[in-house]
């Protein structure tokens, strides 16, 4: 695949970004320009991002470490301390790994980030970005701040050291999904070097789905 050029994503970016709207958007036809729609309460394809998000939190890969050894007695305290760390505003890394070595942030390069977009866009034939390889060939910014928020809500289901279901709609989380998508992709994209990281990213999640 044809890396973007940072000019072309930016475009993209700035193409996509339209205001959340309740209207229910058939899954079989979706596509990038749309895909935040997907958080109307009717979407099927939210359910499945849901749901993707609380297997990999959970998942024997474990991920984010979110559990103790069977032989640690205290559980739940250490699940409250790992989750609370992860999500802290200042230091939280459940969106990616911090920075390299020359202070570089590594955005959206967490592994569940990829797993949960596999998962959901490219998991199977019949999946939407399997359909649709077309639309999903360039970097798909929307997903990737979908995925993150999403994956914020299924933490915070652990915030207590046990699982206490939070819900994933609009009013719950229109504020976080703008702030990733407003701060952290501009962030991205004023950034060549960060464009070109985010685009190597992108076609590994890509592949997945041939």
């Amino acid at each position: 695949m044809r890396v973007q050029a940072k000019d072309q994503l930016v475009a993209s970016h700035r193409a996509n970004m339209m205001p959340w709207t309740d209207q229910e958007i058939d899954s079989d036809t979706i596509d990038k320009v749309s895909i935040r729609k997907v958080m109307h309460n009717g979407s099927n394809l939210r359910h499945e991002f849901k749901k993707a998000a609380q297997d990999v939190v959970a998942s024997h890969e474990n991920y984010y470490s979110l559990f103790p050894p069977h032989t640690q007695n205290q559980r739940e305290q250490y699940t409250v301390q790992k989750v609370s760390a992860l999500l802290d505003k200042t230091t939280g890394v459940w969106m990616h790994n911090g920075s390299n070595s020359n202070s570089i942030p590594n955005y959206f390069e967490h592994p569940t980030i990829e797993e949960v977009i596999v998962r959901t866009i490219f998991a199977r034939p019949q999946s939407i970005g399997c359909r649709n390889l077309d639309k999903f060939s360039v970097v798909c910014t929307l997903v990737l701040a979908l995925a993150s928020c999403v994956l914020h809500c299924a933490l915070e289901e652990w915030a207590t050291g046990v699982f206490v279901l939070v819900k994933f709609e609009v009013a719950n989380y229109r504020t976080l999904y703008t702030s990733i998508a407003d701060l952290n992709l501009q962030k991205i994209l004023s950034n060549s070097y960060l464009c070109a990281k985010l685009e190597t990213l992108w076609v590994r999640i890509y592949s997945r789905g041939w």
